[in-house]
């Protein structure tokens, strides 16, 4: 531990949390030394000056910026081509939220330049363990491979779905080895869960099945500020956003200026109240219906963990339901206003028996309800399960590594999954063993929102991670 070299990516306001994470780990380990990857001028003057002067930085953008001028040689396309092939980048690529900004003949050129760099960086710097959070981008996707690659240590703190508990993986798939093996040791008697872990275990299913949900997720209060309009109130909030853009954000590709800014805001009202118009109540949706809980977008679900972007996925599944039985869309929370109301409008004629049901309405109250409940990933899984109700979901992570509910790779043949999620209800020994599986594999924290979440950076929380 002595001497540890620590990466880190400081992925925008994230920069905080791991920053002070390292000030922490610099205290527990002797000679200790900091490098990494930031990615917006405004966080890289934070980082600067929080971190030891030794410490080496390099700002992202800065290296996009050269790496879309970068020319590359015939050698080094073809080492890109084979690098490609072996990795099968597409798997990310065509989901990435920024890509339809630039060409392909300028996205081939940057990945280039972007891996030599991260090649040089690992090179030179020499990290023992590389921390980020940064599992939906091609950018950070092309990161990880080359860490890998370099034979370097990655953490990924990431929110497990349940209550406060975060799981270091150390992949971008949210694979989850240990815990799933952890979990069928345990239904298999070789391991038990302790007394502990099966009451916090039996306490979770009673809260679920009285019509609790799995957490509490904060980012629907910060998704809905940005349909705020300036307000005399805020005048020194937009007078630091203003100086942060001339300082830093415009340089950064993917943030828009002042004026797009605000255009933005008046989009987004305009189509919130186009989207509330297609929400039915409760009462409204009948009761013969199968359930689909949309994702947040763009987001780890669509952008990694499935081969499906959402309106492909809901096309195979609708044309798949008997005639009487609906398909219940819900939106998620903090995505409210913020999908085009074209999505909706146009579900909406094509299929006569879809329906948006009100997005107050809890996945947990539609889950009961639903013939069964479908999904590409999601706590909506575990929810559904606890329930003991049907479930196919379209991924092995996280909860779909458990090998319950019904797992499906081809959605061309969703009727007779339907039907065999009917009888893959689990009894309550096998839902305590997954659950204390996972408790006893994952830790509690905070880690996500830092500006949003004051207990984020307090020094009891950062001592806990």
């Amino acid at each position: 531990m002595r001497g540890t070299r620590f990466g880190f990516l400081f992925d925008y306001d994230q920069t905080y949390s791991f920053v002070a994470l390292y000030q922490e780990l610099a205290k527990r380990i002797p000679g200790s030394s900091v490098s990494g990857i930031v990615l917006n001028g405004r966080y890289f003057d934070y980082a600067s000056k929080s971190l030891p002067k030794t410490a080496h930085l390099i700002q992202f953008y800065d290296l996009v910026a050269e790496g879309r001028k970068y020319t590359p040689s015939a050698e080094e396309l073809a080492d890109f081509r084979a690098f490609d092939e072996k990795h099968r980048l597409a798997r990310v690529a065509y989901s990435d939220r920024f890509l339809n900004r630039w060409s392909y003949d300028e996205l081939i050129p940057l990945y280039i330049y972007l891996i030599r760099a991260f090649r040089e960086y690992i090179d030179r710097e020499k990290p023992d363990i590389f921390v980020f959070d940064g599992v939906a981008s091609q950018f950070t996707h092309l990161l990880y491979l080359v860490m890998k690659e370099k034979g370097v240590r990655v953490f990924i703190p990431f929110h497990f779905g349940i209550e406060d508990l975060f799981y270091f993986y150390d992949n971008p798939y949210f694979l989850c080895d240990d815990i799933w093996s952890l979990f069928r040791s345990m239904q298999d008697g070789s391991a038990q869960p302790s007394a502990s872990e099966k009451k916090w275990a039996e306490e979770f299913i009673a809260r679920i099945r009285e019509g609790d949900s799995a957490y509490r997720n904060i980012a629907v209060g910060l998704e809905k500020q940005k349909f705020a309009l300036p307000s005399i109130r805020k005048v020194r909030h937009y007078a630091r956003y203003l100086q942060n853009y001339w300082r830093h954000d415009r340089k950064d590709p993917t943030l828009s200026n002042p004026l797009q800014r605000l255009a933005g805001i008046m989009r987004l009202r305009r189509n919130r109240k186009k989207t509330l118009g297609f929400f039915k109540s409760l009462d409204e949706i009948g009761t013969d219906f199968v359930f689909l809980p949309l994702q947040y977008e763009p987001e780890i679900a669509t952008l990694v963990l499935s081969q499906l972007d959402q309106v492909s996925f809901i096309d195979m599944i609708v044309r798949q339901l008997p005639w009487g039985c609906k398909l219940v869309l819900k939106e998620h929370p903090a995505m409210l206003g913020q999908r085009p109301w074209t999505f909706f409008k146009q579900l909406s004629e094509k299929y006569p028996n879809i329906r948006f049901v009100d997005p107050s309405v809890s996945v947990n109250t539609l889950a009961r309800r639903a013939r069964a409940t479908v999904t590409l990933s999601g706590t909506a899984i575990v929810e559904t399960l606890v329930l003991q109700r049907p479930i196919v979901y379209a991924s092995h992570s996280r909860f779909g590594g458990f090998g319950l509910g019904t797992f499906i790779s081809d959605f061309l043949d969703f009727a007779p999954a339907l039907e065999q999620a009917r009888k893959a209800i689990h009894d309550d020994r096998t839902l305590v063993n997954m659950l204390s599986a996972i408790l006893r594999s994952c830790a509690r924290f905070q880690l996500s929102e830092p500006l949003g979440n004051p207990e984020v950076l307090t020094a009891r929380n950062i001592a806990k991670v």
